[in-house]
């Protein structure tokens, strides 16, 4: 779906004639990659959000874009990434070592859950759902918080579980791990112990969200 603005004065025929009106995400995706290199490591889903003009303001010119700090960078690319808005090669060689893990465990028959913070990213791995869904996490979380496991099927299928991955870890709330820790503990019967004994990985650190010094909290 593509939002249009028009006013009550605009002719209809006028409106759907007029060829910015024609233009949407998708065909100006498939028009800009094939005219340029530098977007074409993006998907449709990232082209939007992480690319460089949606982050910049007051750019009178397109040198004005490719300016950061004072300094004129040769690509969008290179602009994109000195921004922070790009990651490197080594997170989609994050993501291959992930997927890779989980297939070759599957295929000697291990169970291997992998959740994330968000939909969207459960996309980039296999069978890959939210942790909220996969673990019954409340909505409402409190410090006495546990999951909706117990005595379920997916209780019996977390006590036969090899690999717990968790994408985005940071993204979540402290105390969803916390939730889900008492519940695994409770669930296998070892209460002194970390998340039941289970072995659950925790990744992508760089989701943590910047810290900013000297600022004040008010009231």
């Amino acid at each position: 779906m593509q939002r249009i603005n028009y006013s009550a004065r605009d002719r209809l025929r006028n409106i759907v004639n007029m060829p910015e009106r024609k233009m949407i995400t998708f065909t100006e995706w498939h028009k800009f990659d094939d005219g340029n290199t530098d977007g074409r490591h993006l998907t449709y889903l990232e082209f939007p959000s992480e690319f460089l003009i949606c982050h910049r303001k007051g750019c009178k010119s397109p040198i004005g874009v490719l300016t950061i700090n004072d300094h004129v960078l040769p690509t969008y690319r290179a602009a994109c990434e000195a921004l922070g808005l790009l990651g490197d090669d080594k997170e989609d060689k994050k993501t291959l070592l992930w997927k890779t893990i989980t297939s070759t465990l599957q295929s000697k028959g291990k169970i291997v859950l992998a959740v994330v913070s968000s939909g969207i990213a459960s996309l980039l791995l296999i069978a890959g759902c939210t942790a909220h869904l996969r673990f019954k996490i409340p909505l409402e979380l409190a410090d006495e918080s546990m999951c909706h496991i117990k005595k379920t099927q997916l209780g019996t299928l977390l006590t036969e579980t090899d690999l717990i991955i968790w994408d985005e870890a940071p993204m979540n709330d402290p105390r969803c791990f916390e939730a889900f820790d008492k519940s695994l503990r409770d669930l296998i019967d070892t209460s002194n112990v970390l998340f039941g004994g289970k072995m659950v990985v925790l990744r992508d650190f760089r989701q943590t969200l910047p810290v900013k010094k000297e600022l004040q909290i008010l009231s």
